[in-house]
């Protein structure tokens, strides 16, 4: 277990001697990022990364040994090249938020499971920095538990948590009470508590809203991982993407299609006077060419579809739903030749609303256009593990395209394209 608050460590230098993991007390801060930057270079790219995303001041790290000495020093950068070390702060005089941030993201990034309680988080920082660090824990390193304690509605505002707990005291008695966060009075409750408005918790500096909670977590995590390298963008901070309630609203005959995209716009700005228009992302599904076509002029035309019927039909890459599903079993593993004898038994079913396209090859540009890969995914899951692990949208579509990220990226080539579009398109 980690634990951090909002004590100051002297964590901005070390002896020389290199480290792997972290102290309890990051003492050796210095030594663990000094062998990531030799030995893990992209690891320590990535780290550097989100620094930059949530802190827009600090554009590059190193450490050195400053005069030649024994000792390691962190350095932060105001400018992404190192050409001038005059210009470098120590993280020793950068302020609490840095140092404790650098330690949470490299426990989280050099840990394969762990239990991380970070308490009061926004006493050591900048509530746009809180919501930042929330949401790369949440969508880059779920595979820790993360423990929060907040008096902040930024920080729930950017987290999607498991359970949530109001501790409430009353004389010198505590009481800790479990909230259902899908309960209005619930929800209420809690804002009441912290005194602010619901708005408050839900208005966002920059929002993309998204068809549901899958692409809710996938989207950033493939827009952080492909991001492009290059000065300008690393000056950017990634927008918050979020589900809509119902996409259902935005296509029903019955409902006023203008209304309803105006009042998620309102909805967007509420409470960022600076805030970008609502932009949003749908999947195709069954709409005809001049539905979507209508549903974009509706929208301003700040709405992207998905070039196929939906997320999961960029998911049906043989390798990555075999890694997922023996991540989950723990004996009976399943083999890629198993997910493409089944790929090929289930491919042309009229169940899956693009037999005509299927033509045996599960690559097929205008199957994968078309098919109901989540209907499918479903079934393959329950046929390929005996029924002993159903498919769960969120969880499972998110854990392949983290694969296919991993070792096959060309093949989200299209998917890619779309989400950096998407974020270009809420920068307008």
């Amino acid at each position: 277990m980690f634990f951090f608050d909002a004590q100051r460590y002297n964590i901005g230098r070390c002896s020389i001697t290199l480290s792997e993991k972290l102290q309890s007390d990051a003492g050796n801060l210095p030594a663990v990022l000094m062998r990531m930057q030799g030995n893990q270079g992209d690891l320590f790219k990535s780290l550097t990364q989100h620094m930059r995303d949530i802190f827009p001041s600090v554009k590059n790290l190193s450490v050195s040994s400053p005069n030649n000495s024994d000792a390691l020093e962190i350095l932060v950068w105001p400018l992404v090249e190192q050409r001038h070390k005059e210009l470098a702060t120590p993280l020793d005089e950068s302020g609490t938020g840095l140092s404790q941030v650098l330690s949470i993201l490299t426990v989280a990034m050099t840990m394969e499971r762990a239990v991380i309680v970070i308490d009061e988080i926004s006493s050591f920082l900048h509530p746009a920095a809180a919501k930042a660090l929330v949401r790369i824990l949440e969508s880059h390193y779920p595979q820790h538990q993360y423990i929060i304690s907040t008096h902040s509605s930024e920080v729930i505002s950017a987290c999607t948590p498991a359970t949530v707990h109001l501790v409430t005291k009353t004389d010198f008695t505590s009481s800790i009470v479990p909230l259902d966060v899908a309960s209005i009075t619930d929800l209420r409750a809690l804002t009441g508590e912290l005194g602010v408005s619901m708005t408050d918790v839900f208005a966002a500096d920059r929002v993309i809203w998204v068809e549901g909670p899958t692409e809710e977590a996938a989207f950033p995590y493939i827009f952080e991982q492909m991001r492009d390298d290059n000065s300008a963008e690393q000056r950017e901070k990634s927008p918050q993407f979020t589900a809509v309630v119902a996409t259902g609203d935005f296509t029903s005959k019955r409902t006023r299609h203008e209304l309803v995209f105006d009042i998620y716009s309102r909805l967007s700005g509420a409470t960022a006077a600076l805030a970008g228009a609502a932009t949003f992302a749908f999947d195709a599904e069954e709409l005809t060419p001049q539905q979507m076509v209508g549903l974009k002029k509706r929208a301003n035309h700040r709405l992207l579809f998905l070039p196929r019927r939906m997320f999961e039909c960029y998911l049906v890459h043989p390798g990555a739903i075999a890694t997922v599903i023996n991540g989950s079993l723990e004996d009976d593993p399943v083999s890629i030749g198993d997910v493409e004898a089944c790929l090929k038994a289930k491919g042309g079913s009229p169940k899956y609303k693009s037999a005509k396209a299927w033509n045996g090859d599960w690559y097929d540009e205008a199957w994968l256009k078309s098919v109901d890969a989540a209907m499918l995914l479903t079934d393959m899951f329950d046929q390929l593990s005996g029924v002993r692990l159903a498919y769960n949208k969120r969880i499972h579509s998110f854990a392949i395209i983290k694969e296919i990220l991993a070792s096959s990226p060309g093949f989200a080539d299209e998917l890619i394209r779309f989400v950096k579009d998407l974020v270009t398109l809420s920068r307008r």
